[in-house]
């Protein structure tokens, strides 16, 4: 496969690309409500093409807030599924929590209790010392003449 033979400079990659830019779309009026609108296409606010009324912009009103109304009620019926998952979990915490406290009051008195009768320490056993291992020598490899 051909490969070019030089770098192309930054002036020539602009040069050749000065024609790829994009224009701005350009807006006229609509005749019947006076909103800006695009050429040759409906107007999207009063649904009119050339003095006629070709779209139904009331039920797409309609439609679009009942879409938003049923998003809105799925995600507050998600936000409440989350909401019970999580209760019961910090209800079970709460309860298991409270035995613990009241096994907790009764166990300083059996600690003062224990203290006062603790046996003495016994020693501890002098550990053997291990002997020291030698220091590990590198073989060398033998060169062959």
């Amino acid at each position: 496969m051909p490969l070019p033979k030089r770098k192309t400079t930054k002036a020539r990659q602009g040069d050749r690309r000065s024609h790829l830019h994009l224009e701005a779309r350009e807006l006229i009026e609509c005749p019947q409500c006076h909103q800006p609108k695009l050429p040759h296409i409906a107007c999207p606010t009063c649904g009119t093409y050339d003095g006629r009324a070709v779209l139904d912009v009331e039920t797409k009103v309609k439609k679009k807030a009942e879409k938003e109304a049923k998003a809105a009620e799925t995600a507050k019926a998600a936000q409440e599924a989350e909401a019970k998952a999580a209760k019961p979990e910090k209800v079970k915490k709460v309860k298991a929590e409270k035995p613990a406290k009241a096994a907790k009051a009764e166990k300083p008195a059996e600690e003062k209790k224990a203290k006062a009768v603790k046996p003495a320490k016994a020693e501890k056993a002098p550990v053997a010392e291990t002997p020291e291992k030698p220091a590990k020598v590198k073989k060398e490899k033998k060169k062959e003449v």
